[in-house]
């Protein structure tokens, strides 16, 4: 390939490929690549949308879950509070208590850690797909540059 060539952006190419210098052969091949162009910048602005999308539900999702978070940490601190005088008032009422009291506190931690768990995994699954509709819309400007 000679320098001249390199330096052809890609409709040049396509356009120098046609035989006979037909002018109408050459104008529907810039108009098919515009036509490629206009579909590929289409599509960037639907990725961007979805971007925005995907941003705006992951707020809302994480603020719910936060607010879960906070409702169970308050509910971990009350199981470990929730004793009462009338519940340990002798050693037998202690001791049948007790299973009691620890099956309170590990379903409440057991909710908290749940949450936490699940506020992680929207944190990277909202990393992942934000990451994923970038590759795309870098792909697409990509793919408009080279036919330009």
């Amino acid at each position: 390939m000679s320098e001249a060539t390199k330096s052809m952006t890609l409709i040049e190419k396509v356009i120098a490929n046609i035989k006979g210098g037909d002018e109408a052969k050459k104008l529907r091949v810039v108009k098919f690549f515009e036509r490629l162009r206009k579909s590929e910048e289409k599509e960037i602005k639907k990725l961007e949308a979805n971007l925005s999308s995907v941003k705006l539900q992951y707020e809302i999702d994480k603020e719910d879950l936060e607010g879960k978070i906070e409702d169970y940490e308050e509910k971990v601190s009350d199981a470990y509070e929730d004793v009462s005088a009338d519940d340990i008032k002798s050693n037998a009422a202690m001791e049948a208590y007790a299973a009691t009291y620890w099956s309170n506190v590990r379903t409440a931690e057991e909710n908290l850690e749940y949450y936490e768990a699940k506020l992680e995994s929207l944190k990277n699954a909202n990393k992942e797909d934000i990451k994923y509709i970038k590759e795309q819309i870098a792909k697409h400007k990509a793919r408009i540059e080279k036919i330009s």
